[in-house]
């Protein structure tokens, strides 16, 4: 820029170069000595961390909670009503599953003797009035015979003479144990007996009747049989009320014995049958009871 200075007659201040001298080199740089590669550290330096904050002081889990106590396992349910028609249970206790009696022999004499279709009121000479009766069925086997097995059964019926339940020496209770069988007796002889408890009390009002019968279940006839008999004991004080002994005899495997009819004011009437039939089980003679039934009303 001098030089086109000094050509338009503008003076700079400055001559120009000689152009035969060459300008003069830059000063040199001095260069840092290169280490050799053999020497060099490269492990990096070691970082300081900062040191780790103390554990912080959580707050104490709370105690646990104070639930209610759970119900037990077993909870107290409320006693189940009885069906309508059923009274309450009397005071008294009475066995829900009834042992088999021991043998008894024959009830001794005593009460009314009925005679075939004759009727008894049920009453005994005590102020108290009767609750539980007890009708003990037995045979006397003929001479010489001593495997007679006989079954003593009983047929429940409403006014209708339509069953209402059996019971017998396999399905010894009915009726919240107003019906009980106290078991089968297979030993034969004189004397042996099954008996059949009734609590008067406590038989639902729809039950009108009770036929008793016996079945001979290995199809001995009663021609094997020197005597059968039904009696009616009070169970309070054992007093014999009714009793009904076969005069005749037959050969046939069943007889109707005895029915039990409910009449008016709490009162019961035993009534005498007698009726002989041919069948080995006591559901056989349902059609033949019924009609008894029928007929006693």
């Amino acid at each position: 820029l001098a030089g086109l200075a000094n050509d338009f007659g503008i003076d700079t201040g400055h001559a120009d170069p000689d152009p035969g001298e060459a300008p003069a080199p830059p000063p040199a740089v001095p260069v840092p000595a290169t280490p050799a590669a053999a020497s060099l550290d490269l492990t990096p330096p070691a970082q300081e961390y900062p040191a780790p904050s103390p554990a912080q002081d959580y707050p104490a889990p709370s105690p646990a909670q104070d639930y209610p106590t759970p119900p037990p396992a077993t909870q107290d349910y409320p006693t189940p009503s009885l069906p309508q028609g059923y009274p309450p249970p009397a005071a008294a206790s009475y066995p829900a599953s009834p042992q088999p009696a021991p043998a008894q022999p024959a009830p001794a004499p005593g009460g009314v003797n009925l005679r075939k279709n004759e009727k008894a009121d049920l009453h005994h000479s005590g102020a108290a009035p009767l609750s539980r009766v007890v009708f003990s069925l037995g045979w006397t086997p003929a001479e010489g015979r001593s495997d007679i097995d006989l079954d003593a059964s009983v047929i429940a019926f409403d006014a209708a003479g339509e069953k209402l339940a059996i019971v017998w020496y396999m399905h010894t209770n009915e009726f919240y144990g107003a019906l009980q069988h106290t078991g089968d007796n297979r030993k034969g002889g004189y004397g042996d007996v099954e008996q059949i408890l009734v609590d008067l009390h406590r038989m639902p009002m729809n039950v009108d009747s009770l036929i008793f019968t016996i079945n001979s279940f290995r199809g001995h006839t009663f021609t094997d049989i020197a005597q059968a008999y039904c009696a009616v004991q009070n169970v309070d004080d054992g007093e014999v009320l009714v009793r009904f002994d076969l005069s005749d005899t037959q050969p046939s495997t069943a007889v109707l014995m005895t029915e039990l009819r409910r009449g008016a004011q709490g009162m019961w009437q035993m009534r005498a049958i007698g009726e002989y039939h041919d069948c080995r089980t006591v559901k056989k003679l349902v059609p033949s009871a019924s009609r008894q039934s029928k007929l006693g009303s």
